[in-house]
């Protein structure tokens, strides 16, 4: 069974004719970085479902080279939905933490404070690095 997604065949912002540069740029910031997010989740799951080989093909029909795919996937494993607020920080900041073992707890803050300090209900099956399994 097909998940039902609501997502908008097309997208259509009306932006004030006088908005302020500052509010320009942090609009693209934030549509770019969730863009990498859902890609990085999509690939998380390409992988799993139909292994490796077929990263090059979502990377062709998502119009991103292979390689920026690649490393939004490495990215989205690191911190799985739910083990972290994915708004709280810049992507680039999500980026640079991905290798460090304690990262869940350097972006929620919490480093001294104990390990599972946001962590939500888990991630998926498909985004558990490691994991190739559903």
């Amino acid at each position: 069974m097909a998940a039902e997604l609501d997502i908008p065949q097309q997208l259509e912002l009306r932006l004030p004719a006088d908005m302020p540069w500052d509010e320009v740029a942090a609009l693209a910031r934030r549509v770019a970085a969730v863009s990498r997010w859902v890609l990085g989740d999509l690939a998380c799951m390409t992988e799993s479902r139909w292994g490796e080989a077929r990263l090059e093909r979502l990377a062709a029909e998502a119009d991103v080279g292979y390689s920026a795919l690649r490393d939004y996937k490495a990215v989205a494993q690191a911190f799985p939905a739910g083990s972290a607020d994915r708004s709280a920080h810049a992507w680039s900041v999500y980026r640079v933490l991905a290798a460090q073992p304690d990262r869940l707890e350097l972006v929620s803050g919490a480093h001294d404070q104990g390990p599972g300090r946001g962590a939500g209900s888990g991630p998926p099956d498909f985004c558990r690095p490691g994991d190739t399994t559903l």
